[in-house]
Order: C-alpha cells, then structure tokens, then sequence
C-alpha cells in the first residue's frame, strides 16, 4: 500500500511538471495557459501535505525536521543557484543580459527570492516548516485556525509590500529588501495548501485502489473536476503564486484546492505509467534545468526545425515535440546529477565497493 501510494505521488508530480514546463512555453494558448497556472504548482505543495502526513514529520523534533528538509530542499537551491550564477557570468560576456540584470538575480540567489524557478524550493521548504510547526505545537484543529490566520495576515503584508515596491521601484537596496520578505510570505501564503495535503490523506488512504471499478470512478470523477474548475480559471485570470498574484483570492484557493484534489485522484485510478513517475521522482532537477539551462528553447529550435522539415504546420503537434524534446533532453541532466553528482540533491555520494 506504501509502495503504491508513493507510485500514484509521482504520477501527479510527473503531470504536474509537464504541466509547468507547457506553462514556459510562450506558444500555449492563452485559455491552456491561464487553466494550468490555478494549480500546476499549488499541487506540488498538497502534495508534500501528504507526504509529510506519510512520513508522521509532525512527530520529529524540530532540529531534525529542520536538518532533513534544508538537505532535501536547501541544498539543491544552493548547488542549482550556483549553476545558474556560473551561466549568467557566461551571458554577461556574450551580452546577452547587463550588468544589472546580474546583479539582481545574484541578489535573488543569495537573499533566498530565488532566481527563475527555483523560487519554489525556498517557498516549499518555509511552507512545511510553517506547517509542521503549528501542526506540533497546537492540538486538535486549532492548528487550521493558525494556519488561516498565517495566511490573511501574510496576504495583507503583501499588499503592503507591494505598495512599498511601486514607491522604491528604482532603489536596488530597498526592492531587495522587499523581496526577501516576499520570500516568507510566498511560503506562508503557501502554506494551507501543505496543510490541505495533510487533510485529506486519511481519505486518500481509504480509497480501495484495488478495485477496477473504484480506480475508474477516480479517474472520471478526476477528470469530471479538472474541466469543471476551467470556468473558475478564466473568471480569475492568469495567476502566478511566484508573484504572488491570486486575483480573486476566495476563487483562488477554491479552484486550487479542487483542482488538485481531483489531479491526485485522477492518479490513483490510473495505472502506474512509468516515464511519468520518473519524472515525476526527478521532478526538482526538472524544474531547475528546463528554463535556465536552455533546454526550453532548444526544444522550441528543434521542435521549428522538425515541422519544417516535414512540412507539417499544426499547433499541437509543435507544443507536444517540444515537451517530448524538452523531457528527453532533462534525462541527460536526471542521469548525469543522479550517477555522478547526488550530493547536488543533498545526498552522500555512494562509496565503492
């Protein structure tokens, strides 16, 4: 039951990071685009709900909480900023980016705002953090009161942080300063989305997978929710939890919290598709190297050059090469960090026997 709870895990991981790599690429249609971003990344975060609920983290003391996820998390931010600080200095003498712009994504790095993607580990790692510390230190369901409470007083704070943006917008000192307060109010506007996760995994458990006939209920029932959240998508607008941008914030979590919910169900009815839960198991690496590594856009190049050679001008098939060019390409990354360089994932390399 472990085993394959993990498995349908990585399947929504899985869909979930070909989701955000359809999301980078600036050919989508709008409508796809605008659905997707409602809950191609807050999934992520319920998903890590669950697994924490999995694992029992709530019972750990803190320090070895803290020490396990800043290994699993922090650690690869800081070998993934690293790299992507290594690239910039290459674009900074081929010209392809200024000085400025340098210094503001070395800043990010190092202030934990992130640069590009890897937003998302500092705000992962915060979210269960936040998480995990209410969840230990109140009793009964007090903690989901906490947890609302987090996540008003965050969003007004962000308000306020905005403002305080538009006023400072040309002082480097000032909007760096902002930012990194961002970074912990990203993470607890974040948060009830771990905590959803943690909810509904008792549920989740009691669903008989088993049962051909239960699994097929989950996936349309699944499905049934993912078009029916589409509405509530475009009544929002495009949102970017990045930015910090939730339009309506009630739509917002509703349609986040559904959608998700009806993505892992969908998961547990479907059979194990094993390309899918290795992406999904790599999903992190997948994240960091699709942009920032130019992988993105030589699938876009190789993608044009394809249907050019074959004479075929059809939308979808474009969008569909490109991710299948991008995921093959990730492979080389996947393969070559996780036989020759585990440590960049916080992990002991192996000894020889």
């Amino acid at each position: 039951m472990e085993k394959k709870r993990l498995q349908f895990l990585d399947m929504v991981k899985g869909i979930a990071i070909i989701l955000v790599i359809i999301g980078h690429i600036e050919y989508v249609p709008a409508p796809v685009r605008i659905w997707i971003s409602c809950f191609h990344m807050p999934v992520f975060f319920v998903v890590s709900g669950i697994l924490i609920a999995v694992k029992n983290e709530t019972e750990y003391d803190t320090k070895t909480i803290v020490g396990k996820k800043w290994r699993g998390i922090m650690i690869p931010y800081m070998w993934f900023s690293l790299s992507f600080f290594l690239i910039d200095i290459g674009n900074v003498c081929l010209n392809k980016i200024d000085i400025h712009t340098f210094i503001v994504n070395t800043i990010s790095a190092v202030t934990f705002y992130g640069k590009s993607v890897l937003w998302f580990l500092p705000a992962i790692f915060l979210a269960q953090l936040y998480f995990i510390l209410i969840r230990k230190n109140l009793k009964k369901y007090i903690w989901l009161i906490a947890v609302v409470m987090l996540t008003a007083i965050a969003y007004f704070c962000k308000l306020g942080l905005d403002s305080l943006y538009a006023s400072y917008s040309d002082s480097l000192l000032i909007t760096s300063v902002i930012n990194f307060v961002r970074t912990f109010v990203r993470a607890a506007i974040a948060t009830p989305f771990v905590a959803f996760g943690y909810l509904i995994y008792v549920g989740l458990s009691k669903i008989d997978s088993g049962k051909i006939g239960i699994r097929i209920v989950c996936v349309f029932a699944g499905m049934a929710v993912l078009i029916g959240v589409y509405p509530l998508a475009m009544y929002n607008g495009c949102v970017d939890l990045h930015n910090i941008i939730l339009a309506n914030v009630a739509v917002y979590y509703i349609s986040a919290f559904a959608a998700s919910l009806a993505m892992i169900v969908m998961c547990i009815g479907l059979p194990v598709i094993r390309p899918i839960t290795y992406f999904g198991r790599n999903s992190l690496i997948v994240m960091a190297d699709h942009l920032d590594y130019y992988i993105l856009w030589a699938g876009i190049v190789l993608s044009m050059k394809i249907l050019s050679i074959v004479g075929i001008s059809n939308q979808w098939l474009f969008l569909l090469l490109i991710v299948l060019i991008v995921l093959l390409l990730s492979i080389i990354v996947i393969e070559g960090i996780n036989r020759f360089f585990p440590f960049v994932l916080g992990k002991k390399t192996k000894e020889k026997k």
